[in-house]
């Protein structure tokens, strides 16, 4: 089983029936039926439909199936993607790649559906870094600018948030400024043996009509939030994310 594409209804009741809890983010699924009478209609539909596709014997669900829904909801390593494919049209971008043990899943909603690939572990990155549309880095050079803890508590982590009009900050904010086709964000996340789990800074993108940029946050010296913008293809996507997943062993070996 490489692929396999499952309705919006039938992941709410696989994933009830398996108990395992909520559903993660950013895979937001709606729970089908307003009352116990419509629910028990539409796990029979959903029944007979897995059936007839073969990914339901005897009424269990097909165990690799089933192996791949329990990796999504609770990884060793996770890697989450949610933004928008299409600003204009607020075409929503969700996907979730999970690796646990030998098992490595990627979980993309789409067109009412969610779309199940199993990767090899050495497919990870570049299978979630793969659902955005190739695009060239933008043009320009890397702006980095230091926001002060006092503004990081506040919540602000754009350029506004710096304490004065440097020319670091007057060119994040041209290149904010400009349309954005499409934006987004990569996060990372680990849990090791004990069940400790640890994240770091989102990894954002954004898309305009000249190219994609990524923007990165990391601590200073000083424990300021240091905000980087720079031009960013594809290859530099699954680069930082390579980055940050060799950061989160090295905490997790701390």
């Amino acid at each position: 089983m490489e692929t396999v594409t499952l309705s919006l209804a039938a992941v709410d009741m696989l994933w009830e029936q398996l108990d395992l809890g909520e559903l993660p983010y950013p895979l937001e699924v709606p729970r089908f039926g307003d009352t116990p009478e419509e629910r028990d209609r539409i796990r029979t539909a959903v029944r007979e439909d897995l059936t007839r596709r073969g990914l339901l014997r005897d009424g269990e669900p097909d165990a690799t199936l089933v192996e791949g829904l329990r990796c999504l909801a609770d990884g060793q390593l996770i890697i989450t993607l949610a933004g928008l494919l299409n600003t204009e049209k607020q075409q929503l971008l969700a996907a979730r790649v999970s690796a646990r043990g030998r098992q490595t899943v990627l979980g993309v909603l789409q067109d009412n559906t969610m779309r199940m690939d199993f990767l090899e572990p050495s497919g990870m990155v570049f299978g979630i870094v793969e659902l955005l549309p190739q695009l060239p880095g933008g043009p320009g050079e890397p702006v980095e600018l230091s926001l002060p803890a006092t503004k990081r508590r506040g919540g602000g982590v754009g350029p506004g948030a710096a304490r004065e009009e440097s020319p670091e900050l007057l060119a994040a904010e041209e290149l904010l400024s400009r349309p954005k086709i499409r934006l987004g964000q990569f996060s990372v996340l680990a849990k090791d043996d004990r069940g400790l789990r640890y994240r770091l800074p989102e990894l954002a993108w954004f898309d305009t009509a000249d190219g994609r940029y990524g923007v990165t946050t990391r601590r200073g010296a000083d424990s300021s939030d240091v905000v980087t913008y720079a031009p960013m293809d594809s290859t530099g996507l699954a680069r930082r994310i390579f980055e940050m997943i060799q950061e989160l062993v090295a905490k997790q070996s701390r």
